[in-house]
């Protein structure tokens, strides 16, 4: 039983020490094309991104649309069925389930790939947003 617990105090405090750790977001930057055709390139790159994203966005919609509508339905035969002395009462919200709405859409990895074929370059690196260690600076 002794061993039992300390497992559970180590757990609990290497969850405590994940939460504190730096985290990190990766930061493009974009030098363009010095051509003119390829800057005409990037543009249309840039058209082809607004379309995907709009695409993307239009195809979500209508998805926690559905996931609304379906919710609904279900609920209804919930209330159907329902018995107050058996189980509290649910709501709409209950039955709402958008999780398959998640799309993974490539429209910012393809539009970073016809940026480079245009001519462009882009530099990536990971910028600490959260949890940051101090930095320190030599003193002169």
């Amino acid at each position: 039983m002794k061993w039992l617990i300390q497992y559970l105090v180590l757990g609990l405090m290497a969850l405590l020490l994940m939460g504190c750790q730096p985290q990190y977001k990766k930061q493009t930057s974009f030098t363009d094309p010095l051509s003119l055709s390829g800057k005409a390139c990037v543009a249309k790159c840039a058209q082809d991104k607004a379309y995907c994203d709009k695409r993307t966005s239009q195809t979500v919609e209508g998805c926690k649309e559905a996931a609304h509508q379906r919710a609904v339905l279900d609920y209804q035969e919930y209330q159907t069925h329902y018995d107050p002395v058996d189980r509290p009462e649910k709501k709409v919200d209950d039955f709402y389930d958008d999780s398959a709405c998640q799309l993974a859409v490539p429209c910012t990895s393809a539009y970073n790939q016809c940026f480079i074929h245009c001519g462009g370059s882009l530099h990536q690196v990971d910028v600490c947003v959260k949890n940051c260690p101090k930095v320190t600076t030599a003193a002169s």
